[in-house]
């Protein structure tokens, strides 16, 4: 699949999302990290579903993703070309590190 990870973050403007506190992308290394540092305003997870829109994540990803908890430790997946590792902490929520995998 040819994709851009910069394409996350078009996707969160045109949403006007604030994301620069949750999400960083280095399309030169291939890498896209996001935290949805759980603050209580919900803007980390609509930075997290404009990147799952973007980047085009299966239902099933997404799934995993959601069902991850902090007793499931670092969960990967692969799918389109990248590679995906998360865990879950209460304090600071989903971690998410996007690699593409070429």
């Amino acid at each position: 699949m040819d994709f851009e990870l910069s394409e996350a973050i078009n996707e969160c403007s045109r949403r006007n999302l604030r994301y620069d506190d949750y999400l960083a992308v280095d399309e030169e290394a291939g890498t896209l990290f996001l935290t949805t540092m759980s603050q209580g305003d919900r803007t980390g997870n609509a930075v997290k579903e404009a990147v799952c829109e973007a980047l085009r994540f299966s239902e099933p990803l997404k799934r995993a993703m959601g069902y991850t908890t902090s007793a499931s430790g670092t969960k990967t997946w692969k799918e389109h070309g990248m590679l995906m590792s998360w865990h879950y902490h209460p304090d600071i929520g989903l971690n998410l590190s996007v690699l593409r995998d070429d």
